[in-house]
């Protein structure tokens, strides 16, 4: 834990240090989700429950999107889940980013 620790606040040092001191401009994506961050997190859970309820054939809507698009033969099975993993985010900061373009920002 203390090493986590230790790591987690060398990060925010230097985060820090190149926003704030060096005023280098990064990391606007975490603007975008985080505006609305509640939303996509009811989202993603919404829709990650919807499609592991909705059956095709022996499988559900997850793995069969998952079979369907991103297993291929000259892919390993760990890099097709990588880049499953990788749409799926982007596909949420893709609705983070039109939220807060809209000027939509849902609070609790």
């Amino acid at each position: 834990m203390l090493v986590t620790a230790g790591w987690a606040n060398l990060i925010l040092a230097l985060i820090y240090y190149m926003t704030d001191v060096k005023k280098i401009e990064f990391g606007s994506i975490f603007r975008y989700a985080g505006a609305n961050a509640i939303v996509i997190y009811f989202l993603s859970s919404f829709i990650s429950k919807v499609m592991g309820q909705i059956q095709i054939g022996d499988t559900s809507l997850h793995g069969w999107l998952f079979q369907t698009v991103y297993v291929h033969d000259f892919l390993a099975l760990e890099t097709s889940s990588l880049l499953y993993g990788l749409s799926v985010v982007l596909f949420y900061s893709l609705v983070g980013y039109i939220l807060y373009q809209k000027k939509i920002f849902i609070k609790v």
